[in-house]
């Protein structure tokens, strides 16, 4: 039986701790979710390794000042961004179908045809390849991670990358654009980090700027459990987000949500940095409300999951997850009996034959079900159930599908 990592989610009596982000000395610890593995996107060769794996303390604190949510106990040395974390969804014809729209829509608006593009953690490069192919003059990508090998076959020559952590001196890279897509949910400083973006754009400078993280108020709403995990040491809301710019230098903020309202989406300008701008903070107390019901529902939706896999594995079905990257690896390592799924299915062919952090799940890629025909499919994210339930109909595979 697999060793799965259980975590049990209560209130703190913790003492109060400093916002990351507005400095506030007053932030509190809401939820303890103890021992979880520092990677959910790391690809293992073994189920022991997997199963060894380093573990950190999940713990969420949050900022009645300026709504921001985050991980006062995370630990930057135990995260590992070398090449062998993985995080590309480009295999996903639906998420490409977003990017591609997302592309397009950003070179449209900023007239970036023969421009420079630089983007912040640019992983593999996909969503550069994406930009790239709305005719943009050049495209940089700044990621310790960065891999030019994982090019799409239709992009040009115009890209490049720079495998370092983000830094001023890359101000020097001159873009006309500059973008950061999943990366700030991962700085245990965003304050620090938004003010590294502002001074490496100068003081005059009128480069458009535009990020993407995962929307928190969402998962706090939903109890998405899946969503909460190591390397994410920092939550955002629009309003805490747009806070953040602000408070760092940025005007003409505009936030919206995409990809089925999972994504945030901020533009912004630079300008001179100046007084903080306190602003209306009503958002805060509503946000507050949502933070204080979070922990019971986050206990409902894990006991609720734990009763549906066990009956199902009780009844002599199997049971599989589909999405091996960081949902799916959060799912297993948090819900109780989750060793009683059988295995773990994603498309990306880097993934599979892999192993899972913390439990030791197989990462499989979809043929393994033609051997092992599941009863269940339980999917990781539900904007892909569609895209799934066709794969397997595909493959004439007639499983009951469930979205988490």
């Amino acid at each position: 039986m697999l060793e799965t990592a259980q975590t049990e989610p209560h209130h703190s009596e913790r003492g109060p701790v400093i916002c990351r982000a507005c400095e506030n000395p007053d932030a509190r610890v809401f939820l303890e979710l103890g021992e979880v593995p520092t990677n959910s996107m790391v690809l293992l060769d073994t189920r022991e390794q997997a199963i060894s794996y380093p573990k950190g303390r999940l713990t969420l604190a949050f900022c009645d000042s300026c709504g921001f949510i985050f991980n006062p106990d995370f630990d930057p040395a135990l995260v590992d961004y070398s090449q062998s974390y993985e995080s590309s969804q480009a295999f996903s014809p639906r998420f490409n179908e977003f990017a591609a729209r997302l592309a397009k829509s950003l070179a449209d608006e900023y007239d970036l045809a023969g421009k420079t593009v630089v983007e912040i953690g640019c992983g593999g490069g996909d969503f550069l390849q994406q930009v790239e192919l709305q005719g943009i003059g050049k495209g940089i990508g700044v990621d310790p991670a960065a891999d030019p090998g994982k090019r799409v076959e239709d992009a040009t020559t115009s890209l490049s990358f720079i495998r370092e952590f983000f830094s001023e001196e890359h101000g020097a890279l001159n873009p006309d654009f500059l973008c950061c897509r999943h990366t700030l949910e991962h700085i245990p400083d965003p304050a620090q980090f938004v003010r590294t973006v502002r001074r490496s754009l100068g003081e005059s400078s009128s480069v458009p700027v535009f990020f993407e993280v995962p929307d928190t108020l969402r998962v706090l709403k939903e109890a998405a459990f899946w969503d909460v995990y190591y390397e994410h040491c920092s939550y955002f809301t629009p309003e805490s987000m747009a806070a953040l710019f602000e408070q760092e230098g940025f005007t003409d903020i505009r936030t919206e949500l995409d990809f089925d309202d999972q994504y945030l989406l901020l533009h912004c300008m630079p300008v001179q940095a100046g007084e903080r701008d306190e602003g209306d903070r009503e958002y805060v107390r509503q946000l507050a409300d949502e933070v204080e019901a979070f922990s019971e529902k986050y206990r409902r939706h894990i006991d609720g999951w734990s009763k549906f896999i066990g009956e199902a594995a009780d009844a002599g079905k199997r049971v599989v997850v589909w999405g091996g990257g960081s949902k799916g690896v959060a799912f297993v390592n948090s819900v109780p009996g989750g060793d009683r799924v059988d295995f773990i299915v994603d498309i990306n062919p880097a993934k599979q034959e892999k192993f899972a952090a913390g439990t030791g799940h197989r990462i499989a890629g979809p043929d393994a079900l033609r051997s092992a025909v599941p009863d269940v499919v339980l999917v990781m994210n539900p904007i892909y159930e569609d895209e799934i339930a066709d794969t397997l109909r595909s493959m004439n595979i007639h499983a009951e599908v469930r979205s988490v």
